[in-house]
């Protein structure tokens, strides 16, 4: 069973090499992919890590205004908003029945 330090310095090796290599390449005037790397990472965190941030459906000026609340006030804020969304989607709720209900009728006098 290999040790945790040898696989550390394992990976270290590699990446040097990679960055000899890469080096090498820009010194004779070659192009590579520098999103690529030569060597395959078969660590899946150091794969999770490279990975960009969630986007938010939010627009930056909302993002910067809650930074600025207070934990309180940001809590009353998201119940606000959340309670907003369960009216509206209540009233589209009930916008749909009444447009079945009166399709369902229009079907039954012809």
């Amino acid at each position: 069973m290999l040790s945790v330090g040898f696989l550390g310095w394992f990976l270290m090796k590699a990446l040097e090499k990679e960055y000899h290599e890469e080096l090498k390449m820009e010194l004779q005037g070659m192009r590579y992919n520098a999103s690529k790397p030569l060597i395959q990472s078969s660590n899946p965190v150091a794969e999770t890590t490279d990975q960009a941030p969630p986007v938010s459906s939010e627009d930056p000026e909302e993002i910067m205004a809650k930074t600025t609340m207070s934990r309180k006030k940001r809590g009353l804020y998201e119940a606000i908003k959340i309670n907003k969304k369960r009216k509206q989607d209540a009233v589209e709720l009930l916008k749909s029945r009444k447009k079945k209900h009166l399709e369902s009728q229009k079907c039954g006098k012809e």
